[in-house]
């Protein structure tokens, strides 16, 4: 099952997607966070905080 299908059947569970070029969450998710970029770098940023 695609992760994204996961997070719109629980509806108190959270999506992220980072992804290079393209991100995407459908609008039925009510807690997504979509964020373009390399994942380590993204990762490594969040850790700063």
């Amino acid at each position: 099952m695609v992760s994204w299908r996961m997070a719109e059947e629980w509806p108190d569970a959270s999506y992220a997607c980072v992804n290079l070029r393209e991100t995407y969450a459908p609008d039925e998710i009510r807690h997504a966070v979509c964020v373009r970029g390399d994942i380590g770098e993204t990762l490594r940023q969040l850790k700063t905080l």
